[in-house]
């Protein structure tokens, strides 16, 4: 899996990190994301690693967990991607969720 890491903040952190970047602060809805660093990385999705995903990324009560195959496979017809948590176990990804954003 390729990914491009980038840091979430909510709060004052989220306030102060908007401010420093620039940007409206505090920002809206309490949340600044942050990605100074485009590198790709890539790490290795464990066999079992499966996902809890929004089907209707605007909706957070549609959340559902799915293997990571499904989640490729419903991901792909979406006109928003919502970005994602990484959970690493053993050097691979073994689990993610999806982030609600208002």
């Amino acid at each position: 899996m390729d990914f491009d890491l980038a840091c979430w903040f909510t709060g004052a952190p989220a306030a102060q990190a908007a401010a420093e970047d620039g940007e409206e602060s505090p920002p809206p809805n309490d949340y600044y994301v942050r990605n100074v660093n485009t590198t790709v990385r890539t790490l290795a999705v464990g066999a079992d690693a499966g996902v809890t995903w929004l089907p209707n990324p605007g909706d957070p009560s549609t959340e559902e967990m799915v293997p990571f195959a499904d989640w490729l496979a419903g991901r792909a017809g979406r006109s928003f991607q919502p970005g994602v948590w990484l959970t690493i176990e053993s050097g691979a990804v073994g689990y993610l969720r999806e982030q609600y954003t208002p």
